[in-house]
């Protein structure tokens, strides 16, 4: 019988068995060092060798191995076939067409030349363009962050040229679609948000200024510059945008957003690179400083931060808010030809979005022939809609809060009237009622300080003056709440005048005097409290004195009693 193989776990003996182990482990790699030196040596004398191992083994990998991609856009040597004609078609029309090397398709060129992107691309080539400014960043987190996010933030910030970090303020008034619009109005290119889950950043969403698209990323692997081992402090320099794999019509988009963030002319003398490599669809971020060691080497330190970023959705335009993000209706203007006619009340209820309409009330005569009528015609209609801008009127549900934002500068005064009326079910109308009430709340946006709050009636008016400069909130909210059986439909009238109002004089000495009275009622009943006191004080003074009166007697008159026993 042939030998069978000796297994070194058939030895019983533990320390034997392993030095059996480790020896064949050791004769295992002598063998495979010499085939290696052995290869080395004969690739030396003959570099053939070389390049047919180097050829023959390409390693299998999912970029390599993919099945066919229709969005991947083929740049120089990919062929794109003719569309042959019906009839009559030419030889030459049926031979495929070759872009040059480095030259695109002109169907995938036309539409990034059309993208999202192209206004911020197509500024870079105008004159007056200044290739040494950086686009202006927002940086900024989710809201209750904590220390984690804020470092990785300060991070994004020495990535970024142009960056800020502001940190977000909790509460009401703080949705992304608002500071989306803030930041477009106060001249900032992109914004970037870094979310958070568990005290660790998870997420992470870049917002394009200031029509989106809006990107949302995964966010994982984070490692600080103090985290990694040797790593170089950071320059003041730009640095290089470095994108690999971005090959796909999506990619390209992704590619480009992360352009936007950077400057068109890195600082070579920094000799930082930021690189973005696209593997698996899975995006690794890396910044380097380079040396060049020799003429033909170069030596690479990473700086930090390192994480890693998977796209999960790509959304156009901004973030959107209920309500308040989204644009109003266009205003709507009834046909000159048709009579005027007074709306239902039921036109009223299907046209709650609506916010004003206005109507032809009269047919403008023909004074002066065809050609003055038109212009009499656009005067009024001039007139009409300088008219309808000066109040509003929307609709409110029980429970239901609208707010209203108004960018005021200090010391400015606001007077407002509004007006609420009630749906009538009998009557088929709005009424007004005595049960109904309106609170008026005012607030600063960017503090989240309260201004003033009002509660009132139906109908009134209220009047506050802005102590800082910047946005205000101006929110109404009635006085029901929603039930089961609650349907009701309020219709409000707000006029806002900003800078027309004066303060009401009498009105604050009333309200001076009146607060006056009640302090001196209430000296008054402080007054009486201290009154009582002391009289208690007193009563109890007067039993503390018959108390003892009357042990001394009780001692007094049990003494000879004792002395007879």
């Amino acid at each position: 019988m042939p030998p069978t193989r000796f297994e070194p776990s058939r030895i019983k003996n533990r320390i034997k068995r392993q030095d059996v182990h480790r020896e064949a482990k050791r004769s295992k790699g002598q063998a495979k060092l010499k085939q290696r030196l052995a290869l080395k040596e004969a690739e030396r004398k003959d570099p053939s060798l070389k390049q047919k191992r180097i050829k023959e083994n390409v390693p299998r990998t999912l970029d390599n191995t993919r099945e066919f991609n229709a969005s991947i856009i083929p740049v120089g040597g990919s062929s794109i076939q003719s569309v042959e004609s019906a009839e009559g078609a030419h030889e030459e029309s049926d031979k495929p067409t070759h872009p040059g090397p480095g030259q695109m398709d002109p169907e995938n060129a036309n539409d990034i030349a059309n993208d999202d992107f192209a206004e911020h691309f197509n500024a870079t080539t105008s004159a007056n363009f200044d290739p040494a400014k950086a686009p202006k960043v927002l940086i900024t987190t989710s809201q209750k962050a904590t220390k984690a996010s804020f470092q990785f933030c300060e991070e994004l910030v020495s990535v970024f040229p142009g960056a800020e970090f502001i940190r977000r303020k909790r509460g009401h008034g703080f949705e992304l679609g608002r500071i989306a619009g803030w930041a477009a109005n106060r001249g900032y290119g992109a914004m970037v948000v870094v979310n958070e889950d568990v005290k660790k950043p998870n997420a992470m969403t870049i917002i394009h200024l200031p029509e989106g698209p809006t990107a949302y990323f995964r966010l994982t692997s984070v490692q600080t510059t103090v985290q990694i081992s040797g790593h170089a402090r950071p320059s003041p320099h730009y640095p290089e945008l470095v994108l690999n794999g971005f090959v796909t019509r999506l990619g390209l988009t992704v590619g480009r957003l992360f352009q936007t963030l950077f400057p068109v002319m890195p600082e070579f003398e920094g000799r930082q690179v930021v690189t973005l490599h696209n593997q698996r669809d899975f995006l690794f971020f890396r910044r380097h400083r380079y040396a060049f060691r020799s003429a033909e080497k170069a030596a690479l330190q990473e700086i930090g931060p390192r994480f890693t970023l998977k796209l999960r959705s790509l959304k156009k335009g901004l973030p959107v808010i209920e309500g308040l993000s989204k644009p109003p209706p266009p205003l709507e203007f009834a046909n000159e030809d048709k009579q005027p006619s007074e709306a239902t009340e039921g036109d009223d209820l299907s046209n709650e979005k609506e916010i004003c309409v206005v109507k032809a009330t009269e047919r403008v005569p023909n004074a002066g022939g065809d050609f003055e009528q038109p212009i009499i015609s656009l005067i009024i209609f001039g007139v009409a809609l300088i008219t309808s801008v000066n109040a509003l009127h929307f609709y409110l549900d029980s429970n239901e809060r609208r707010c209203f934002i108004e960018e005021l500068p200090t010391d400015t005064i606001v007077e407002g009237h509004y007006r609420a009326l009630e749906w009538d079910e009998k009557q088929n109308k709005y009424l007004a009622h005595d049960s109904l009430g309106i609170q008026v709340d005012i607030e600063e946006v960017h503090s989240g300080h309260r201004v003033t709050r009002t509660r009132g009636p139906s109908e009134g008016r209220f009047t506050f003056t802005s102590h800082e400069s910047g946005d205000h909130s101006i929110c109404l909210s009635t006085n029901y709440t929603a039930g089961w059986f609650s349907n009701s439909h309020i219709r409000m009238y707000l006029d806002i005048n900003v800078g027309a109002a004066k303060p009401n004089v009498e009105h604050d000495r009333d309200h001076v005097t009146e607060m006056a009275d009640k302090v001196r009622e209430l000296n008054h009943k402080l007054a009486e409290i201290r009154r009582e006191q002391q009289y208690q004080r007193e009563r109890e003074a007067s039993f503390r004195d018959l108390n003892h009166g009357v042990v001394v007697n009780l001692c007094m008159a049990t003494s000879p009693s004792q002395g007879m026993f």
